[in-house]
């Protein structure tokens, strides 16, 4: 077993030891707080390693006391704390503080601080026919709130990759910078997210993050706005009445490029809104824009959220890249069905002249449970191709090198099904399986489409290729600080041989 990885772990566990609070009693509540900006009713869980998965969502805790004592005070606490670790069922957290002080100036009820801290480690494995690569990694989580109107969260981690180099750089946490070792033989990661979120009234909350987001229910990649990249920093606001909603976000990106030389990146950002109806509780009915833009400051105008951008885009000089969407979502019994749609440019008088102009994508899928423990799900996925490109660096609908856009690219036809089944409350498989057609004219968001071959283009213009891919995902937790994942992905592309990849993910956490 790898040194480094039995380090970080007796670390982890001797800190989280030390911080186990063993003098408080509390118990979760029903109630829980989400910060989530976005998030889709239906998305894939096929993401290979536990440590790609996170959450926003939390739990209020209520406890009996404010006592507290280390659990290194004497053999007999230590001693209870490690059996803990190793058979404990039920999910608290070691390190807990809360404190009651004055009346609440929203609700006149006592005022609530909760600060929850976990430490974790895991390692990852990964192997194909002919390569492997381990990665092991250590971090930490803390979230927290005050009063209940000002909540927040950060999480860090830390890891390197050794094994086969080229393998290794494939892998899906690596979508960013990275730092290598002086021989060259390992490849260092980390990373960090949060976010601070006040609610002025029940209906509206402000916040600032890091992180990153989906719109659009979804198995194989949103095609409005994907979370398949690097995080990126944000501000945001909601207003969320009972049948009606505003969404803002505002981040700012990395290019894909330089200009003249080494991090000499142009300014990015995105800014996005979504408007939501809904008419029922079956219905809902959503509508907005993205713009990004760079090159220049904040533009305020791309700071409203009531506005129309794309008149707004056309008086800045038709300099930026906006893109519209919307989309649709019914809810009937066990079923779910959903509608997603996003265009550029989209010509009504060339829509029989296949128009380049003609940039758009369509995803459409029903998902129902065949039991209370059984959820399939079938979806069609068809993607013009230059839908995502720009003429600019920093127009791109890209951040650092990842599209934002559907996650297999563009110029595509795509069929995929997911199945999960929650065997037991700590035991899930999901199997997925997808085909997919893709043209090589403009089927990646990276190309300028200055550079197109011609002003017309057809459905799956070029050299066509068909992938065949099948996932098979295992998720297994044993006991409450302890997860395991196995994965098992098998991909054919045209002609060419089956190819498998197998990883083995742990996580601890305490």
């Amino acid at each position: 077993m790898n040194r480094y990885f039995v380090l970080s772990f007796l670390l982890v566990i001797f800190v989280s030891l030390s911080l186990n609070s063993q003098g408080i009693s509390y118990k979760p509540t029903n109630e829980s707080y989400d910060l989530n900006w976005e998030k889709p009713d239906l998305r894939s869980q096929t993401h290979q390693s536990i440590l790609y998965e996170h959450s926003e969502e939390f739990n209020y805790f209520e406890a009996v006391n404010d006592s507290s004592y280390f659990a290194l005070t004497n053999s007999s606490t230590f001693k209870n704390a490690v059996v803990k670790l190793f058979t404990e069922k039920r999910n608290n957290s070691r390190f807990y503080f809360r404190k009651k002080q004055f009346p609440n100036y929203f609700d006149e009820k006592p005022l609530t601080t909760k600060l929850e801290v976990k430490l974790y480690c895991g390692n990852d494995f990964a192997g194909n026919d002919e390569d492997r690569y381990f990665f092991p990694y250590y971090g930490f989580n803390l979230n927290g709130y005050l009063t209940r109107r000002f909540l927040f969260y950060a999480d860090f981690w830390s890891g390197h990759y050794f094994g086969d180099r080229d393998f290794a750089e494939q892998a899906e946490l690596i979508n960013s910078w990275t730092q290598n070792s002086d021989d060259g033989k390992q490849i260092f990661l980390d990373n960090a997210r949060g976010k601070m979120l006040y609610y002025p009234m029940d209906f509206w909350s402000v916040a600032i993050g890091r992180g990153k987001y989906e719109i659009g229910n979804n198995i194989g990649g949103s095609i409005i706005l994907s979370d398949n990249c690097v995080d990126y920093g944000y501000f945001s606001t909601k207003f969320d009445f009972e049948k009606f909603y505003v969404h803002f976000l505002h981040g700012s990106l990395i290019a894909d490029s330089t200009l003249t030389g080494e991090k000499d990146y142009p300014d990015k950002y995105l800014a996005t809104h979504k408007f939501g109806w809904k008419p029922s509780q079956k219905l809902e009915l959503f509508w907005g824009e993205h713009v990004v833009y760079g090159a220049q400051a904040i533009n305020p105008s791309y700071l409203i959220p009531f506005t129309y951008w794309r008149g707004t885009e056309h008086n800045l000089s038709d300099r930026d890249n906006v893109l519209i969407y919307f989309g649709t979502n019914y809810t009937s019994n066990k079923s779910l069905f959903y509608f997603n749609y996003i265009f550029d440019e989209l010509s009504f008088s060339k829509l029989t002249e296949s128009s380049w102009m003609n940039k758009y994508a369509i995803q459409t899928g029903i998902s129902t449970y065949l039991s209370d423990t059984i959820r399939l799900t079938g979806e069609f996925t068809a993607v013009r191709p230059w839908i995502y490109t720009h003429e600019s660096l920093h127009g791109k609908f890209s951040n650092y090198g990842r599209s934002l856009g559907f996650p297999d690219g563009t110029n595509l036809i795509q069929y995929a099904m997911e199945c999960s089944w929650n065997i037991k409350d700590n035991l899930n498989i999901v199997t997925h399986a997808s085909y997919t057609r893709q043209g090589s004219v403009g089927n990646n968001f990276a190309i300028n489409y200055n550079d197109r071959p011609s002003d017309t283009v057809h459905w799956l213009e070029g050299s066509i290729t068909d992938t065949a891919k099948t996932i098979l995902i295992v998720d297994w937790q044993p006991l409450s600080h302890h997860r395991f994942r196995t994965s098992l992905i098998s991909t054919r592309i045209a002609e060419n041989d089956i190819e498998h990849e197998l990883m083995l993910s742990y996580q601890v956490q305490y």
